[in-house]
């Protein structure tokens, strides 16, 4: 297939596998029958992740934001998932890994950076569903670095497993209870020991780079944001960039915590958040959210 067909038909490819991630993320795995993989339901079809690193070599295009004391923050893995490397001087901290078929596209992503160092220096878990770790133990091996996360997932990660979220609609509660009972069959990932394990606001120091940690609990007991120079977040799974006009997730242990984190992060003071799918969220839509579903929910703002 030409290059040009192929890369028509990856960018198709990730926008149908989103779509299904999203809103069957546990359907999408179970059609992986005896290790034959369908790409465009799971994303993790080792073939066309291959390919785009082929295809695309030299020809990496990243999203980036900058922040007013230097920090620049690189979407350095999306599709199924998103990861985001946070770099000032010479100090990396990645936020996230995706799952374990898209480490070489995510190496090769960083790689194509060319940055001073490439090290990574801290690896930040949002937290610890399969798709945001099962690079977790690699990236600590190959780097030598600290791993970051919630307290209250760490019980998970010496198994390799971490219970799927709820739905927070018929159809994904549905989809998510079938989820869990197949369990770390299709869901698990190599186990990792955390190196820092947070369960309050945290932050964190390495040669004059240092980054806010807050407890965002909703989406999974443990998920947590970082705060990067009090104007960018990156929020995991706590809300949604796919939809035009809404950040509410369909999948969500606690939907009355996740809308409190919400707030949470309003008053953080940052413009923009980052979520663990799809694009960027502006200060003013997330407001608007937090307010509707506030309401609804009697939480008090």
């Amino acid at each position: 297939m030409p290059a040009t067909r192929m890369a028509r038909f990856t960018e198709r490819q990730d926008k149908y596998r989103l779509y299904f991630h999203l809103t069957y993320p546990a359907a999408g795995r179970l059609v992986e029958i005896a290790g034959y993989r369908l790409s465009f339901l799971t994303g993790n079809w080792i073939i066309f992740d291959n390919l785009r690193v082929l295809l695309n070599r030299g020809k990496v295009k990243m999203k980036a934001w900058a922040t007013k004391n230097g920090y620049r923050i690189f979407l350095v893995l999306n599709g199924r998932s998103n990861a985001y490397l946070i770099s000032k001087e010479n100090v990396n901290v990645l936020v996230d890994t995706g799952v374990k078929s898209a480490f070489n596209l995510l190496r090769q992503n960083i790689d194509s950076l060319k940055l001073p160092n490439s090290k990574i220096n801290l690896l930040v878990l949002t937290h610890t569903h399969y798709d945001h770790c099962q690079n977790a133990h690699r990236i600590k091996s190959d780097n030598h670095c600290k791993i970051l996360m919630s307290l209250d997932e760490a019980k998970f990660v010496q198994h390799g497993y971490t219970p799927l979220p709820k739905g927070t609609f018929v159809v994904t509660n549905f989809v998510s209870s079938m989820g869990r009972l197949i369990g770390k069959r299709l869901f698990g990932y190599e186990p990792f020991t955390p190196d820092l394990v947070i369960d309050s606001e945290f932050d964190w120091f390495q040669k004059g780079f240092k980054l806010k940690f807050l407890i965002t609990n909703g989406h999974s007991p443990g998920s947590i944001s970082v705060i990067v120079d009090d104007e960018i977040a990156i929020v995991g799974d706590e809300m949604m960039g796919v939809y035009r006009n809404s950040v509410f997730t369909p999948f969500a242990d606690d939907t009355t915590g996740m809308i409190t984190s919400w707030g949470k992060l309003l008053k953080t003071g940052c413009e923009f958040f980052l979520p663990g799918h799809g694009k960027s969220v502006n200060w003013e839509l997330l407001l608007k959210e937090y307010l509707k579903y506030a309401r609804k929910r009697n939480i008090v703002t």
